[in-house]
Order: C-alpha cells, then structure tokens, then sequence
C-alpha cells in the first residue's frame, strides 16, 4: 500500500494580530516580574509606577562581620613616691615660712613709721640734775648716725648734743630709746640709750653732762 499524505489547508492569520515580530528579551526594568500574557499595543512600555522587586540574583546581602573585641586590661593606678609628698611639704613650709616672715616684716615697719616717723625720733623729758632744771632729751637716727640732743626750754646755751653710734648708712629706719637709771650708783641718774631691740649703750652723768665712759 502507498503511504498518502494529506494535504492540510493553509492557516489563515487575523488581520487583528500584530505582525510577526522577534521575540526580544523582557527589560531589566521588569525583571523579576512575569511576562504579559497578551500583546496589546496599547500597554505603555515606560517604568512601572511601582516598580517590582529585584531579581534574587541581583540582590545585595550585608554579611555582620563579627569582631571579636578583645578586653583590654585595667589601668594601672600610678602611686605618688613618698619622697614626692615629702618635697611638697617641705617647699609649702618654706614658702609659707618666707611669707611669715615679709609679712611680719612689713608690719613692724608699718608700726615703726607709724611711732617713730622718719627719721627715726624719740623724745622724753627727765630731770637728770644739769642745772637743776629738767631737761629734754630727743634720741635721733640720722642717716645711721645715733644722736641724743638735750634742750633746756628758755635756755638755748644749755644745748649739748651726744654721737652715741654710728651705723651704716643701710641701717637708718633702726629706732633708738632712751630710759634714766643710776647704773654705777653714784647717786647721779644716768641714761641708757636703746638701739632697735638688742643693743644698750650706757651713758654715764657727769653732773652737767653724759659721757660713754664712767667718771673716776
């Protein structure tokens, strides 16, 4: 038997179909989403309002490195040197024994200007026998020179002036006193002159008189 073919009658196209095309790839910009089902014209080729996911294999994963922070030890805590403390203490005394001693310093100043004035003066009144009138005496640190000045009022004639000591010239804010005592008890009242705080000289009574050394 012979094998027939049949002849199958040609495929006739709708006119309302699109020409054949080539199939093209779908944009990236809908990746991920599924292929249109139907080829209508009127569907815009522009982005998605809504744009769909990325494809899994696009997608970018931040893999958490885990650092494995290692403890840092304690801080050491620094102990002071005992010496240290020793040399603080020694330098707070000296400067608080220095400012003691300006301070102190300053207010004896203070007092002595405020006393004796400047030049250093002293006056006091003593009757001492010089011709049988009371005199007065004025005790005088003249440039480091110690003068003691005797007056008698209404007789100038009956001045005298006494060098007690001389001290340099650095030493002319000392200030110098005088008391009257008998010293050699010769019933006769002698004087004392007192230089800053330290330092007496004795002045011995001649009757009309004082002189440093004692009368024979």
């Amino acid at each position: 038997m012979r094998e027939q073919i049949a002849e199958q009658p040609p495929v006739v196209r709708r006119r309302s179909l699109p020409p054949y095309t080539q199939y093209q790839p779908p944009s990236r910009k809908r990746a991920g989403r599924s292929a249109p089902t139907t080829d209508d014209p009127n569907e815009d080729d522009g982005e998605d309002p809504q744009p769909g996911r990325m494809p899994s294999s696009a997608r970018r994963y931040q893999v958490p490195l885990v650092q494995q922070q290692q403890a840092l030890p304690p801080p050491v805590k620094r102990s002071i040197h005992p010496l240290v403390w020793l040399g603080a203490a020694l330098f707070i005394m000296l400067v608080g024994w220095t400012a003691f001693n300006t301070l102190g310093s300053l207010l004896q100043a203070w007092q002595e200007n405020a006393t004796y004035g400047y030049p250093r003066t002293f006056q006091v009144e003593a009757n001492v026998g010089h011709n049988g009138r009371t005199s007065h005496f004025i005790c005088l640190n003249l440039r480091g020179e110690m003068q003691v000045i005797e007056l008698q009022s209404g007789h100038p004639e009956a001045a005298k002036i006494y060098t007690v000591l001389v001290l340099p010239p650095d030493q002319d804010r000392v200030p110098c006193t005088l008391t009257f005592t008998d010293i050699n008890g010769d019933g006769k009242t002698d004087m004392l002159v007192h230089i800053g705080s330290s330092t007496e000289i004795p002045m011995y009574n001649t009757g009309s008189g004082f002189q440093s050394q004692p009368p024979k």
